[in-house]
């Protein structure tokens, strides 16, 4: 699976640094990012614009990016044909988004966020899993249930909208720019008198758990595929 996984990672790369598409929806997130950055008036709303409401959308592209060279070519009507089994073609294709995603919050934080020390990045990055997780989920359920990744970044769009919305209370993942969140990432375990709230981490687990509705959907939904 690992000899697997880096063969389609080098296929990866070296046809989406051959796309004009790809580098163009690159070049246009960054400079959406430049601009935004300029238009905030503190570093913490600057932590919550990247990591929170650009880093859903980067994960959505990374995913879609991953699946799109099957999925969009229709070589995945073929792939699935083979003996192989459902869960690794899944896996095998969401590590190389998830990883490519978490390089894209890598590269933005050290470009607009380099006087953040990396042990608070760490503590950001890690406290935003549970939401990257559901967002690449959500575009590999949509990609598969439409059988091509315009769905997947569809649904996951709704889902960034509605956030960005701020219409969803305490299951919010736009959160970081509240300062009583900000302390809680940044200084529990270190603060004894700092600690996660219940309804911050009932807002954790519900990401956790969405995500993993959409992985259990989308592989029910790609053996329901693979058996027509």
């Amino acid at each position: 699976m690992i000899r697997r996984i880096l063969i389609e990672m080098s296929i990866w790369t070296r046809v989406n640094l051959r796309s004009p598409l790809f580098l163009g929806c690159i070049i246009s997130v960054w400079l959406a990012v430049i601009v935004f950055m300029r238009l905030l008036s503190s570093e913490r709303d600057a932590i919550s614009g990247i990591y929170e409401q650009a880093g859903m959308l980067l994960f959505v592209l990374a995913m879609a990016s991953a699946f799109s060279l099957d999925i969009d070519s229709r070589f995945m009507e073929q792939l699935r044909t083979y003996p192989v089994r459902q869960w690794e073609l899944l896996f095998e294709r969401a590590f190389i988004g998830y990883s490519v995603g978490t390089l894209y919050i890598v590269i933005l934080v050290m470009f607009f966020l380099p006087n953040i020390q990396f042990m608070y990045h760490l503590r950001y990055l890690l406290f935003m899993l549970p939401v990257y997780w559901s967002f690449g989920a959500l575009t590999m359920l949509g990609t598969i249930l439409v059988r091509h990744t315009i769905g997947g970044i569809l649904l996951a769009f709704v889902m960034w909208a509605i956030a960005m919305g701020r219409t969803m209370g305490e299951l919010s993942p736009i959160i970081l720019h509240f300062t009583n969140v900000d302390l809680s990432v940044s200084y529990w375990g270190v603060d004894p008198q700092i600690s996660f709230e219940t309804w911050l981490i009932l807002n954790r687990l519900f990401f956790a758990g969405l995500g993993l509705i959409s992985w259990t959907l989308s592989w029910l939904a790609f053996t329901h595929w693979k058996r027509k």
